[in-house]
């Protein structure tokens, strides 16, 4: 995986002044929304000012829940990671969402599922926290903590920034597969085939 690192930037001018959590996701059963909403609504009790922008498409049914918006998908989601404090995912099948690295690349602390490739991405407690997958519980007192400690929100946000300039630059993810290109060709020239073309 990588991300564009001079395209997805912090713009803290941008930042909303109530606490605003962002998803980037479709609305299909993988993604979780409803777990997603359950979890908000146990942060709302808590922070009665807290937002949720969910943005994306989908054949799932939009429920209305007080302080959710739902926004159509978009090309160019930049302005919706902007404006956001936290990130959250709360998929139950993934393998490695682009999106993750591009809210870390924009500074944001990432509240997600711990599955599929998501610890390969989020160094949980370092530039965000992992929870169990449908664990609306979990995934509400992980938002919570990040909502309301301001210092420790923005240095998980940093540290993201930080982590997908190192670990994910686009340079890097085309070097890496060119590596392994490199690899198979070369090996290919010593292939052979069996009687039966294997």
């Amino acid at each position: 995986s990588g991300v564009d690192t001079n395209y997805f930037l912090p713009e803290e001018a941008l930042r909303s002044s109530a606490p605003l959590v962002i998803c980037v996701a479709r609305l299909v059963g993988e993604e979780d929304i409803a777990t997603l909403l359950a979890a908000f609504s146990l942060v709302r009790a808590q922070i009665p000012a807290a937002r949720l922008d969910i943005v994306g498409n989908g054949p799932l049914a939009i429920v209305p829940e007080p302080g959710v918006r739902y926004l159509l998908a978009t090309d160019d989601i930049r302005v919706h990671l902007r404006r956001a404090w936290v990130f959250a995912l709360a998929s139950r099948s993934e393998a490695s969402p682009n999106v993750i690295l591009e809210a870390m690349a924009c500074g944001l602390a990432v509240v997600a599922t711990r599955i599929g490739s998501m610890p390969e991405l989020v160094v949980d407690g370092e530039t965000g926290y992992l929870v169990p997958a449908s664990d609306s519980a979990a995934l509400g007192a992980a938002l919570v903590r990040a909502l309301q400690n301001d210092g420790a929100r923005k240095a998980l946000g940093r540290a993201a920034r930080l982590r997908a300039l190192h670990k994910f630059p686009i340079s890097r993810m085309v070097a890496q597969t060119e590596l392994v290109l490199r690899e198979v060709a070369q090996r290919g020239t010593r292939w052979t085939a069996t009687d039966t073309g294997e």
